[in-house]
């Protein structure tokens, strides 16, 4: 089965003024390397942490937004946050040119997908930047793995991986996505831990109907925010609006709770 990528997910941001942090927010986190990627670090230090959470970004790369996101998640469930730069400088822009025909938009993506953000190399380096924290921090018992867009896509699918030696376990005790795009049935069917969606409006309700259909273990979620649009969560939040700077919150509580029930 063959599921297209949302077209909100590949557009650029809308044409208005995002503002991207209007009240003037500071992000918490700090820089630091992590598995040889450069990675932000927020919440709770991790030399005394017990818990943590592996944040794979949207298609859009660093963003204030995203980064704030990873400040309130770290907030809401008292775990360190490492959010890995794993597209670095190709990254998409959030305001390609206006002139860019869809022939070229396709090729772009195209290109994206099948070198930074292929998914095969990406749910790799999650799987070991999640295994890295756990050796690193000994006291870091349990990890999950938070993921917006294909982030959360690698985020699924990383989590589908099973622990060397050990079939049917994951590094991560749950894993979560905003506003997820290709989402397939088999994805749910190779889950062996909790998953939530938060699919948006822009979202195919067939595709995510699919997805629910097949069996997954006890505990899967989701969770629509039909009023919102893909990106809400990320590089798309306009969060000068106060409605959207409020149901980034609610969603982020949302993910904040169901993994607080698995990190515990």
């Amino acid at each position: 089965m063959s599921v297209p990528l949302s077209k909100a997910c590949c557009d650029g941001v809308p044409a208005v003024n995002l503002e991207a942090n209007p009240d003037g927010y500071v992000n918490k986190g700090v820089y630091e390397t992590v598995n040889s990627l450069k990675t932000y670090v927020t919440g709770p230090d991790p030399s005394t942490a017990t818990k943590a959470i592996v944040y794979i970004y949207d298609i859009f790369g660093y963003q204030p937004q995203t980064l704030r996101g990873a400040d309130v998640l770290a907030t809401n469930t008292d775990a360190t946050v490492f959010m890995p730069d794993l597209f670095g400088d190709d990254a998409l822009p959030t305001n390609p040119p206006p002139t860019i025909t869809p022939e070229q938009r396709a090729a772009i993506l195209g290109a994206f997908f099948q070198s930074a953000g292929e998914l095969g190399k990406n749910k790799q380096l999650a799987y070991e930047i999640a295994l890295h924290i756990k050796k690193t921090y000994p006291n870091i018992t349990k990890v999950a793995c938070f993921g917006l867009c294909w982030g959360g896509k690698i985020a699924l699918c990383a989590g589908n991986i099973p622990l060397e030696g050990e079939k049917g376990k994951s590094v991560f005790v749950a894993t979560a996505q905003g506003h997820p795009t290709k989402l397939l049935p088999e994805d749910g069917e190779g889950l062996t831990v909790p998953h939530l969606i938060i699919p948006t409006k822009d979202e195919d309700p067939a595709a995510i109907a699919a997805y629910e259909a097949v069996s997954r273990p006890e505990g899967c979620e989701t969770v629509w925010y039909k009023d919102m649009i893909h990106g809400f969560m990320g590089a798309k939040a306009s969060l000068n609006n106060p409605d959207v700077m409020e149901k980034f919150h609610e969603a982020y509580a949302v993910v904040g709770k169901f993994f607080s029930k698995y990190l515990s």
